[in-house]
């Protein structure tokens, strides 16, 4: 079986644009020197709706300086989001001179205020040390928050902290509550490592048909991973009735991805 993966870094994600319509462009070209004449007189929230206009180009063209200035404005004046937003645009220098520091200072300003992704964002800081001296212990900290508050990548990164033991007591039951709760909202990552702790022996629920449910789960989301052991379940009759051809499908699924593991299988199966 595979182990566990964790997942990727939360990108901070902004409004979509208007579509090209001149008449919607006059509009919205009206509303930017309306909201300009009222961020000049310090206006947070016209602050905030300036520079999400300057990250997509919406009545402005794209100016990504411009977008992080008054994303500073509206957070120095305590803007939530757009303290997380500005926390974004330091991560990837986007506007700004690229800074783990500067952007860990204000994923925390959201953090210690309740911004889910921002907690998050922190934890992954700590755990991967970048900005912030490296601590699992803090890891686990900031994605017990965001996770408490519903957030499916922080569920499946505190469950993998459990999983491994990082920064909390290891415990495969504890992963396996938290797995099933970042599942549960269609996390494939989660929907396979759940599996994995339903085929792990040591695992008081062990049961090898949790474990092809949830496989089968994450096949269906498009982990390679997942459809390999999915293959090797029906091959084995593992958790489900017996069926090369099941098996060699998945197996080919895998395959068709570059996994290199599933495409030795199939010499192996003869397919």
């Amino acid at each position: 079986m595979k182990e566990p993966s964790s997942s990727n870094f939360t990108e901070p994600s902004f409004v979509r644009g208007y579509n090209a319509n001149p008449l919607v462009f006059a509009q919205v070209n009206s509303e930017v020197t309306s909201l300009m004449a009222f961020a000049e007189n310090g206006d947070v929230q016209s602050c905030y709706e300036l520079a999400v206009r300057y990250s997509e180009g919406i009545g402005v063209p794209v100016d990504y300086e411009m977008s992080a200035s008054y994303f500073k404005s509206a957070a120095d004046q305590n803007h939530l989001e757009a303290q997380f937003k500005l926390g974004g645009c330091y991560s990837k220098g986007k506007g700004v001179e690229q800074s783990w520091e500067n952007a860990v200072f204000w994923f925390r300003c959201a953090a210690e205020r309740g911004h889910a992704k921002a907690q998050f964002n922190l934890g992954w800081c700590y755990a991967n040390g970048v900005g912030v001296a490296q601590s699992m212990k803090e890891a686990t900290f900031w994605y017990i928050k965001a996770a408490n508050q519903g957030l499916s990548d922080a569920q499946l990164n505190l469950g993998k902290c459990y999983w491994d033991g990082s920064g909390v007591v290891q415990s495969i039951a504890e992963a396996a509550i938290w797995y099933k709760k970042a599942a549960a909202q269609g996390h494939g990552i989660a929907q396979y490592n759940l599996a994995l702790c339903f085929a792990n022996s040591e695992y008081d629920k062990h049961s090898w048909t949790d474990a092809a449910f949830w496989f089968h789960k994450a096949s269906k989301a498009g982990i390679m991973e997942a459809q390999y052991n999915l293959a090797w379940c029906y091959e084995k009759g593992c958790g489900v009735p017996q069926s090369h051809t099941k098996a060699i499908f998945w197996m080919k699924k895998a395959a068709e991805k570059g996994f290199e593991p599933a495409k030795q299988a199939l010499i192996d199966f003869g397919a």
